[in-house]
């Protein structure tokens, strides 16, 4: 929270402030991100040493320990504006909206259960992974070579998986009844 604040009080005294407070996006948002609420969205973080977000209970953002990447959770729909303060001053904005229906993607990284299914993962070079909502648990095992997903109650959640080369691969994970 303190890192927020942070930049909170950066971007407010840069003369961002309306792109940090915006309550809804612009008509010609140039860096806009779609999620569904449980979604999530992993940015690079090189350099950027503050974040902020207009609407804190719309999008939870959390740096990975190590700092190169910042995981943005969907929690509730609406919207909300995110800034990143690089060590220089310069800043970036999105504009994030957050919504129930998950974006149309190709599918291809879609995985489907039921209640009290369960599916395993190769997490052999995953340094982070993060899911959007408690519809799955997660569990590493087999010494760290692999993910359990547990699926827990109906409902949506994005997976998100980073591997040690900065490679990144969401997953649309759908639990059905």
């Amino acid at each position: 929270m303190t890192r927020a604040i942070t930049a909170l009080a950066v971007v407010v005294m840069s003369g961002y402030a309306t792109a940090a407070v915006a309550a809804k996006p612009s008509a010609a948002a140039a860096n806009r991100i779609d999620l569904a609420v449980g979604g999530q969205k992993v940015l690079a973080a090189d350099g950027v040493t503050n974040f902020a977000t207009a609407v804190d209970d719309v999008v939870h953002v959390k740096a990975t320990d190590d700092g190169r990447y910042l995981l943005l959770l969907a929690v509730k729909e609406g919207y909300t504006g995110l800034t990143l303060v690089d060590a220089d001053g310069t800043s970036k904005s999105y504009d994030v909206h957050v919504g129930h229906v998950p974006p149309d993607g190709d599918g291809s990284h879609r995985i489907d259960l039921v209640v009290g299914a369960q599916k395993v993962l190769p997490s052999a070079a995953v340094v982070h992974f993060a899911v959007g909502s408690d519809v799955v648990t997660i569990k590493s095992f087999d010494d760290g070579r692999k993910l359990l997903l547990s699926a827990v109650k109906p409902g949506y959640a994005g997976l998100t998986l980073i591997y040690v080369d900065g490679r990144v691969q969401s997953y649309d994970l759908h639990i059905a009844q």
